[in-house]
């Protein structure tokens, strides 16, 4: 990661705490972890998108994983998509103050959200277990596509669309 992106990442951790104390964004029993935690778990994902194409970021609220990796990979899109008006209001600030022109926010349930196209990555952090984002993500990714699902601590899920 070069060090524009590694300034945005500095960046983006001082508005994800600044917003957190009126959003509720990250636990506040863990907003002391956000680095080495929230953000770090966000970057492992870089691992396994090793093809080029957009990632849809499921329930993106803090923008932990979707602005993260659209922080550490400019080039690729990233599709930020929360169903919360004011997680979505912090994801576009944030997206805007970060200058991240990658980075396209919708506030919508998953249900309802119609993919313009199919994504080569559909990534998810804690929101639902891996069998029931499989059922939100299959639909939506590309042949050979990857869902990327990461519950708490080291664990991530990785499926691939055949």
């Amino acid at each position: 990661m070069d060090e524009e992106a590694q300034r945005r990442l500095l960046q983006f951790s001082d508005l994800l705490r600044r917003w957190n104390r009126a959003f509720n964004l990250v636990s506040r029993k863990d907003v002391h972890r956000l680095e080495s935690r929230h953000l770090d778990d966000s970057l492992r994902l870089l691992v396994e998108m090793d093809e080029p194409g957009a990632l849809l970021d499921i329930g993106s609220g803090g923008g932990l994983p979707g602005l993260v990796l659209a922080i550490a990979e400019p080039q690729r899109p990233v599709v930020l998509l929360d169903r919360s008006e004011r997680k979505c209001r912090f994801l576009a600030q944030a997206a805007a103050e970060l200058q991240l022109a990658n980075a396209q926010v919708l506030c919508a349930d998953i249900d309802s959200y119609e993919a313009p196209h199919a994504f080569t990555y559909v990534a998810s952090r804690a929101v639902a277990p891996a069998d029931v984002v499989w059922r939100w993500a299959e639909p939506r990714l590309a042949k050979g596509g990857k869902m990327l699902h990461m519950t708490g601590g080291e664990t991530v899920t990785v499926r691939i669309k055949v």
